[in-house]
């Protein structure tokens, strides 16, 4: 980084860091234009003053290091997994406290590999969670995969096929 670089970027470009919601939705939109192309990049560039990838790189780890990064990805992915449903005409699975199926499925997966309570809390507070809040994630997706309930053996499967995914790559 140059001196000009240093003197007149914006640290953060147009993100507010006072707002975790700002970096929410830059990195939905970050995330939405990786997946239209090159040219999708460059204007979110452009939107959110950010100089190039690097600059968006070293915008990251600042926000994640402020605790932000979690939410936001929690929140991007959950959109994502969202428009893919609507894409397919389907409705998008329930959610519990804003974490649908897969993310669930993922924090299981994170949680059965932790192997220390240390490493419980440091699975939990990547996902955004504390104890409590899993225990309530948890109690809410065992009520709504419950056989008695008219969609509960759907969820619980697609449950299961989920954590098999989270199981074997994340």
């Amino acid at each position: 980084m140059g001196l000009l670089d240093f003197l007149f970027k914006k640290p953060l470009g147009n993100i507010n860091p006072d707002d975790p919601q700002s970096y929410q939705t830059a990195y939905a939109e970050y995330t939405q234009a990786q997946m239209e192309g090159d040219a999708a990049v460059q204007q979110f560039y452009k939107k959110w003053n950010i100089k190039d990838g690097d600059h968006w790189s070293e915008i990251e780890a600042k926000m994640i290091a402020n605790g932000q990064g979690v939410a936001a990805m929690q929140s991007a992915m959950q959109g994502q997994v969202t428009q893919g449903y609507q894409a397919a005409g389907m409705a998008a699975p329930s959610q519990v406290e804003g974490i649908g199926i897969e993310v669930y499925a993922q924090m299981v997966a994170h949680l059965e590999r932790a192997q220390t309570p240390e490493a419980r809390v440091q699975a939990l507070t990547y996902f955004g969670c504390d104890e409590a809040r899993f225990g309530r994630v948890q109690a809410g997706f065992n009520q709504l995969m419950d056989p008695s309930q008219p969609t509960g053996a759907m969820l619980a499967g697609q449950f299961q096929m989920q954590l098999a995914l989270a199981r074997q790559g994340g």
